[in-house]
């Protein structure tokens, strides 16, 4: 179990975590929560020998919020000042706190005569606190922090105070002093017991509408997530170097920051910012957080890891400077729900972020790319990309049927060809492959199989093609002129259909690879009774095949759609089973193992949200009906309602990994991005 018991400048903390000084620790009554929820310690707010620094302005605090590539952080900007207590009635706060709490109070004191730190550190010993923190670097607007002069300012004040008084003094300085590591080394020499590392940085922030500073008209202090690092580096460097007790201070914003201060070689961390946005109960989770740590590292107690980075620091010219690391993209663990939920894994984010673009004909082609009968998906299509789209956990979900079809429409209008010219043909492998069904499974698997090589004919029973999608689907629902211009676009790839060609009546599986046929896919619909003394059927009627794989009990044949399934497939389902059909084929043609594609994981919805927190409500596009049809999306209303897309996944929609790649090492490959090497 881990020990977070902590010995810092001789007193005895019951965690390494100190609550720094604010208003969050200006009262008995807030000093009692800080105690409450665990902290070791607290630094009351500091007390200002300079009037006017006790009367704070309002409003006081800003939070400035950054958004840089959807990562949101912040900063707190803020002209939080001193104690509005005199030295008499703040010595009076800790004489009582002592008095009434248990924890470790550090009153903090900043004063601009050399009578006023000497009397100030006397009167705060004499009421009982347990050390004092001399803080030389406030407040913000008014001091110049670089130079000697300010140093030797420093230490004079430091050397006063120590041989004024016996108690432990920590000395709070400025991340702005020119040379911290000599200061903390001098201020060990004049007595110190501890330095805080660091106090926030003066900052400006300006309203541009207004053409002033904001706030209160003046500089401030700033702090927030981003600020750690920099007190992280010196206190690396500072702690080999000196034997006081470091105090890490600035930018903690969970227990993993804790843990990296320690690391680092810090004493004690100190957090303010989060408590302020957090409150208190914040204070558990940091020391839970440790705990947490410590026990799966083995840890005892914070001395068995305090300092452990300091020696692993590497000089410039200690760098390996080798290439030992290849870039990756891991798409297939982060595709968008859209995307990972249609059966065909159409790139639905890739043609909706081309149309919020503007780039309807690149969005065509996109659409094209992969699949068939995508203009009739723009019709019927069940849209299980919209079901599962990410939006809809806003307000409503992106209307992608309607954009897939506006993006061929508009293709086609404005004389962009999306059948066929732009996607090339693999040369000729030599095999042949038999196609049982001029369905859209079969046609599918047509389509893929002529496009990596393989020599097709397609066999259908009767005189029309196109299956269900022609016979059970009246022209209302979809202009039938597109089922010819699909089944025409698949001729001209170069798959042969020969109609009124029936198995059972006109040829046999057996007779079909005597004719030399290398495989045969089964794309027969519901009714596989012509095949029943060629192949294993099931209690239910339907064709037996390996399920990974479609594979039937004859070797080289295969089958898909309707005659393998329980239930009728709708359309984009039957040309994904087309699609892992031609996807099998191929690997048995070439004698590969038929190994199945990997799984395409979507993206965690939850980690989409969080990255747009920030995103208004914004309403759908109305889609009337003409004629009993779903209406067109005009141009405008297209590029609208492509623009809620969250950019949820890896690749065309998302497209930060080539945007930020200063080297050109991201290339575009189809809807993916990929490592150039």
């Amino acid at each position: 179990m881990a020990n977070l018991k902590t010995n810092f400048i001789g007193l005895e903390l019951k965690s390494p975590i100190i609550i720094a000084s604010a208003g969050i620790t200006e009262t008995i009554d807030r000093m009692k929560k800080c105690q409450d929820y665990g902290a070791g310690a607290i630094i009351m707010k500091s007390y200002f020998e300079e009037v006017i620094s006790r009367k704070s302005p309002t409003p006081r605090f800003k939070i400035i919020k950054h958004d840089l590539s959807k990562n949101k952080t912040f900063t707190l900007f803020s002209y939080e000042q001193a104690s509005e207590w005199d030295i008499n009635r703040y010595a009076q706060e800790v004489s009582n706190a002592k008095a009434k709490l248990d924890i470790k109070i550090i009153p903090s004191i900043n004063c601009t005569t050399d009578e006023g730190w000497v009397e100030s550190a006397k009167l705060l010993e004499s009421a009982g606190a347990d050390a004092i923190e001399l803080n030389t670097s406030c407040p913000h607007g008014s001091i110049t922090f670089r130079g000697k002069a300010v140093e030797e300012t420093i230490f004079n004040s430091v050397r006063l105070v120590r041989e004024a008084v016996k108690l432990p003094i920590i000395a709070k300085i400025s991340p702005m002093l020119t040379s911290p590591i000599g200061v903390v080394k001098e201020l060990e020499n004049v007595g110190v017991d501890a330095v805080t590392i660091f106090n926030r940085m003066t900052a400006l922030e300006i309203d541009i509408e207004s053409e002033t500073p904001a706030l209160h008209g003046g500089y401030a202090g700033h702090g927030g997530p981003w600020a750690i690092q920099y007190p992280l580096r010196w206190i690396s460097e500072i702690r080999p170097n000196v034997k006081i007790a470091i105090s890490g201070s600035g930018g903690v914003s969970n227990w993993q920051d804790v843990v990296k201060y320690i690391l680092a070689g810090a004493n004690t961390v100190q957090v303010c910012t989060a408590v302020i946005i957090n409150g208190y109960e914040f204070i558990p989770e940091l020391i839970n957080g440790l705990e947490q740590y410590m026990d799966r590292k083995g840890y005892k107690t914070v001395d068995d890891f305090r300092g452990n980075v300091c020696s692993k620091i590497l000089g410039t010219k200690q760098i390996d400077r080798r290439k030992k690391a290849i870039a990756h993209i891991n798409y297939e663990e982060n595709v968008a729900p859209c995307v990972s939920a249609c059966p065909a894994h159409v790139p639905a984010e890739a043609y909706v972020r081309l149309i919020a673009q503007g780039k309807f004909a690149e969005a065509g082609e996109m659409i094209r790319s992969k699949n068939p009968f995508q203009s009739i998906c723009g019709y019927i299509c069940h849209h299980q990309c919209e079901s599962e789209c990410t939006r809809k956990l806003i307000d409503q979900p992106i209307a992608i049927r309607a954009l897939k079809r506006f993006a061929l429409e508009w293709a086609n209008k404005n004389g962009h060809q999306t059948l066929g010219d732009n996607f090339p043909i693999k040369n000729s492998t030599g095999f042949k492959v038999a196609i049982i069904g001029a369905g859209p499974a079969g046609l599918t698997a047509g389509h893929d199989l002529v496009k990596m090589g393989h020599a097709v004919t397609v066999f259908e029973a009767g005189t029309e093609i196109g299956g269900k999608i022609r016979s059970a689907i009246p022209e209302s629902k979809y202009p039938h002129d597109l089922l010819n211009k699909e089944i025409e676009y698949i001729k001209n790839l170069g798959v042969q259909i020969e109609i009124n060609k029936a198995l059972g009546e006109d040829f046999t599986l057996k007779s079909l690879q005597d004719m030399g046929f290398d495989s045969i896919l089964l794309a027969i619909g519901s009714k596989p009774e012509s095949v029943n003394k060629e192949l294993n059927i099931t209690d239910d009627g339907l064709i037996a095949v390996d399920e990974k794989t479609g594979l039937t009990s004859m070797d080289g044949v295969f089958s898909a759609g309707d005659a393998i399934h329980a239930k009728n497939r709708s359309l984009i389902q039957a040309v994904a089973d087309g699609k892992r059909s031609a996807y099998f084929i191929d690997l048995y043609l070439r004698k590969q193992p038929l190994t199945p594609l990997p799984e395409l994981k979507p993206v965690s919805k939850r980690s989409v949200l969080v990255r747009s927190i920030e995103e208004p409500e914004t309403p759908r596009v109305e889609i009337t009906k003409i004629d009993r049809m779903e209406r067109t999306l005009t141009e405008e209303e297209a590029i609208k309602e492509a623009s809620r897309c969250l950019a949820c996944g890896c690749g065309v929609g998302c497209g930060r990994c080539h945007q930020v790649c200063i080297y050109s090492g991201v290339d575009l490959v189809g809807e993916r991005y990929v490592i150039n090497e």
